[in-house]
């Protein structure tokens, strides 16, 4: 996928996204033992994607993590996961001095050329009175921002989605929950999303058999087509064979942008990059886009 740097015009408010707060002297511990990145490393200040598993490996919820210091956390995701991913949270809390709130903020997200003069800076997290901000270093950057007042009116979620795509981060609802390993969805590459050095966490066995014994056979693709048509998360593609068409792969999610459909689809890693694909018989055909990411 080429780079598409410099995205300007970007001023979305993102409505269907939360902030959970984990507070407490524990919370650095708790988290450690439960998030695929690594915690204690992470820096005061500072976020990245990261993963909470069943004991099964396969991902409950996915979010960012920002980190104000050891006893301070935002988990910002989707709303749809909220239910099932505080259930999990808490379940492995019961010994632990840490607290969960839900925070009543409003989300947006901003290109640089979009921020207010007064927020831009270029420090990873800035917060002050009201308001916090957050540089998501991506391949291409973008600021989220977290206010006790709405900030914007835009309703631009459909461009804010294409460019998480575009920037190949997982769009990652309740539809897809225990049903995918990390490596599955690409963390391996996205951040400091996983650790493989750290101690032991919920799900590790699997995460780490699928990188150290090559037992992960999926990965997740990007797939464009020149018009808009409707989409159903959690469906399948069909992709074509020599001898006709086969239905494969989940849709994560997906963006309609510019006269143009893009999916995020979780596909065998394997599959042949000139493949067509489609989504019905008489839909638009989809360009696999090349996937950048080399294994490691």
């Amino acid at each position: 996928m080429s780079s598409l740097n410099n995205i300007n015009g970007l001023a979305a408010k993102l409505n269907n996204y939360c902030v959970i707060e984990i507070n407490g002297v524990d919370s650095q511990t708790f988290l450690q033992g439960q998030l695929t990145c690594d915690v204690v490393k992470m820096s005061a200040n500072s976020s990245t994607l990261a993963a909470h598993c069943d004991p099964k490996g396969k991902v409950i919820s996915l979010f960012r993590l920002i980190k104000f210091s050891a006893e301070q956390f935002w988990f910002v995701f989707d709303n749809s996961l909220l239910p099932l991913a505080l259930q999990q949270l808490k379940k492995y809390a019961v010994f632990s001095k840490v607290t969960f709130v839900e925070k009543n903020l409003h989300i947006a997200a901003f290109s640089e050329d979009c921020l207010p003069n007064d927020l831009i800076t270029d420090a990873e997290v800035t917060t002050t009175a009201d308001k916090t901000l957050v540089r998501v270093n991506a391949e291409n950057d973008f600021y989220l921002l977290f206010s006790e007042s709405e900030q914007v009116q835009s309703e631009q979620a459909e461009q804010w989605k294409w460019l998480n795509i575009v920037n190949g981060e997982p769009l990652f609802t309740a539809t897809a929950q225990g049903e995918f390993i990390p490596q599955a969805l690409n963390l391996q590459h996205l951040e400091q999303a996983i650790s493989f050095t750290k101690g032991c966490y919920i799900g590790q066995e699997t995460i780490a058999r699928a990188k150290y014994r090559g037992a992960n056979k999926l990965a997740m693709f990007t797939l464009v087509a020149d018009e808009i048509e409707a989409v159903e998360i959690g469906s399948s593609v069909q992709m074509a064979l020599e001898n006709g068409w086969r239905k494969t792969g989940t849709i994560i999610n997906f963006a309609h942008y510019q006269q143009q459909t893009w999916l995020q689809v979780v596909l065998n890693k394997d599959v042949p990059p000139e493949t067509p694909f489609r989504l019905a018989e008489d839909g638009a055909v989809y360009q696999l886009l090349e996937n950048r990411f080399e294994e490691q």
